[in-house]
């Protein structure tokens, strides 16, 4: 009690100030950190997502690569076509899908008639609001 008494009056009151000021300043950290891990997390989906995207479009791409130039003959220009899939039952890549197309354009070189083949896939993955998406691009001469 005499410690008390002998504290003068202007220091009375200001561990209460300190205290109430720790206290704001930790739940702003708080608050910071807890919005910082939300958006970690949805970068982390985001990128998953992304990963899949990429590889159903790398699917789409293989297929009509097999399509064009079949491992039995020349290649076969009729198979160059506008094609979508969805993945329905392949884990990893459900709700996951893809669209591809192919061009085709003739060139005439010193070492004779040449074909450019131009083939795009664009792979999408949608999971509630999340929609992803990634785009390959390849040029094949033959």
């Amino acid at each position: 009690m005499k410690s008390i008494l002998l504290m003068p009056l202007k220091q009375r009151g200001s561990m209460l100030v300190m205290s109430v000021f720790i206290i704001i300043v930790m739940s702003v950290m708080g608050l910071a950190m807890s919005s910082m891990l939300s958006n970690s997390a949805e970068a982390v989906v985001a990128e998953v997502y992304g990963l899949r995207a990429k590889m159903a479009a790398h699917s789409g791409l293989e297929d009509q690569l097999l399509k064009v130039f079949p491992h039995t003959g020349p290649a076969d220009i009729t198979q160059c076509d506008v094609t979508s899939k969805t993945f329905s039952n392949i884990p990893g890549l459900e709700n996951c899908g893809y669209s591809r197309s192919c061009g085709v354009k003739s060139y005439t070189m010193s070492s004779g008639n040449r074909l450019l083949f131009t083939f795009s896939s664009t792979g999408t993955c949608e999971v509630g609001e999340v929609k992803t998406s990634r785009t390959i691009k390849l040029e094949v001469i033959d």
